[in-house]
C-alpha cells in the first residue's frame, strides 16, 4: 500500500527548516559582532549577513503564514 502523500505537508516542514536554519545563522553573527567593532569592513559585511538574513527570515514568515491562510480557506 502506497504511503499518501501532500505537498503541503512538505513545503511546510521544509519552510520550517529553513526559518530555524536561519535563526541559528542570525544568533551566530549576532554573537560574533563584539569581534569585528574595530574592523569597519567586517562589520559592514556582519550587517550586510544580518540584513539578507532579516529578509530570508521575513519572506520565509510570509510564506508560511500564506500557506496557512490557504488551509484555512
Amino acid at each position: 500500500m502506497a504511503k499518501p502523500f501532500d505537498a503541503k505537508f512538505v513545503i511546510r516542514a521544509t519552510v520550517r527548516h529553513m526559518m530555524n536554519s536561519v535563526d541559528i545563522s542570525i544568533q551566530k553573527t549576532l554573537n560574533r559582532i563584539h569581534e569585528f567593532e574595530n574592523d569597519p569592513k567586517k562589520s559592514e559585511e556582519v550587517f550586510k549577513a544580518l540584513f539578507h538574513l532579516q529578509g530570508l527570515r521575513k519572506y520565509l514568515n510570509t510564506t508560511l503564514q500564506t500557506m496557512e491562510q490557504e488551509n484555512e480557506h
